[in-house]
């Protein structure tokens, strides 16, 4: 298993990855506000991917996660913010999601 910053050429794989994390998942909408096509869209996948934000797990032969880091964590992370936890809330965009909470 190992963990890589996605490239364009995954780009497709990822999308399929989510597709398939949907369909298997039935009820998506308590875990994560994912719905194909409109969250996460294609093309916030590729600005991720662009940006150089989007990671991804594989094992020997499949993708198994896809996460991106976003600007602010990296921000506060280089201005050297702990980070002191993480809650399951509700957001108005993308339904119950993670935050995480930074401390300086």
């Amino acid at each position: 298993m190992r963990v890589q910053q996605a490239a364009l050429s995954d780009y497709g794989s990822i999308l399929a990855f989510y597709d398939d994390v949907i369909d298997r998942t039935p009820e998506i909408g308590r875990h994560a506000w994912w719905q194909k096509g409109k969250h996460p869209t294609a093309e916030g996948v590729r600005a991720y991917i662009e940006e150089g934000s989007m990671y991804l797990c594989r094992d020997d032969r499949a993708i198994i996660a896809v996460m991106a880091l976003t600007p602010a964590q990296r921000l506060y992370e280089r201005l050297e913010f702990v980070c002191r936890g993480r809650q399951h809330l509700m957001a108005e965009n993308t339904g119950w999601t993670d935050f995480l909470f930074y401390e300086y």
